[in-house]
């Protein structure tokens, strides 16, 4: 990021490193990591003075860990040096492709450019060898929207060897909703802080991970005195909260088809993921003071985060394409630990045909 507002014009990490949650500066990171949103175009964007972009995009440093540079929070860490191991080499056939997660689809566009740019660089450089791609989490909705609304069939059969989810976020989630409707769910050292919810709630993101209504159809998520709302009339509920930036966000999706991109993306898939673990379904108020109150919760099975639907959704591609579609679930498998849980892990790498 780089701010004006503070006098510091040099470009510096936003997200994340320890220095931020810092008290004298945690007010200031968050007022630099929230977005605005403007209603007539669907878009988010950064306050004014604040400029940020996203360093690394073809390498991998910047996604081995969530807290680069200073590195001790690992994700895909382990995974490339076990990659590194078998003979891939970072920067040629081992790539990264990161983004600006707080967004949206609706400001995807340049992201997806850049996405296929890379994906086609790395097939000629390598010999004209198919991309095996692996995602993470969001990640895996993110990049079944570039196959089912970026890119053509004939692009996928040239380029694309196997499409490798894992935790896949398909469906959203109930804790995205959670973190929106009431600043009484802590996000931050076990604690509740206010402004942390306001900023996870200016995300765009935060909206698409919703749990979604083509998947969800009549189920009942949010109760209160207010009524009854599903994943369809999620916007009516924010409308009535008096938080018109998320419910316009929510019908802008819905508008403009970012809600309905569940189809088969015409690849082969690898589907890894939890089950078997106790999974917030529902939040239920017994009061109007929904934002300060910490709702009531009903559990079902998941990973720990997303529902069981939103994860096994692949399993109805199977009979929609003609590409395989290989179903991996990971018994106890936390959503998080996908990466590091040895059983998944040896599923990955069976995945790229290395065990």
């Amino acid at each position: 990021v780089s701010t004006q507002s503070t006098g510091n014009e040099d470009w510096y990490t936003l997200w994340m490193t320890e220095s931020s949650f810092y008290p004298y500066l945690f007010d200031c990171w968050l007022e630099n990591l929230s977005l605005e949103y403007n209603a007539t175009l669907g878009q988010n964007y950064n306050p004014q003075g604040v400029y940020t972009r996203v360093p690394g995009f073809g390498g991998v440093n910047t996604i081995s860990y969530l807290d680069y540079p200073e590195n001790q929070l690992g994700i895909w860490n382990t995974t490339f040096a076990t990659l590194e191991s078998f003979g891939y080499v970072a920067g040629k056939n081992l790539r990264g492709a990161p983004y600006d997660w707080r967004y949206s689809p609706t400001s995807y566009l340049g992201y997806f450019n850049e996405l296929k740019d890379l994906i086609e660089s790395t097939y000629f450089d390598n010999q004209n060898k198919t991309v095996a791609v692996a995602s993470l989490s969001m990640g895996s909705p993110v990049f079944l929207l570039f196959l089912n609304t970026f890119v053509d069939q004939q692009w996928k059969d040239t380029y694309i060897h196997s499409f490798t989810s894992l935790s896949g976020a398909y469906g959203g989630s109930v804790f995205s909703l959670a973190v929106a409707s009431t600043f009484a769910i802590p996000l931050f050292a076990n604690t509740t802080n206010p402004g942390v919810n306001l900023l996870a709630s200016s995300f765009g993101s935060t909206a698409w991970m919703f749990p979604l209504p083509t998947l969800f159809g009549d189920k009942v998520f949010l109760q209160c005195p207010f009524g009854n709302f599903t994943a369809a009339s999620f916007s009516k509920f924010f409308q009535i909260l008096g938080n018109d930036s998320i419910s316009q966000e929510l019908n802008f999706l819905q508008d403009t088809g970012f809600l309905e991109f569940l189809g088969p993306p015409g690849v082969a898939v690898n589907a890894i993921y939890g089950t078997n673990v106790s999974t917030v379904a529902s939040l239920s108020w017994d009061t109007l003071d929904i934002v300060n109150t910490l709702p009531a919760l009903t559990y079902e099975n998941g990973d720990g985060t997303v529902l069981e639907p939103g994860l096994v959704i692949h399993k109805k591609w199977a009979s929609l394409q003609s590409q395989p579609v290989r179903d991996f679930p990971v018994k106890g498998l936390i959503h998080a630990e996908a990466l590091v849980n040895e059983e998944s892990s040896r599923y990955f790498l069976s995945c790229l045909g290395l065990v």
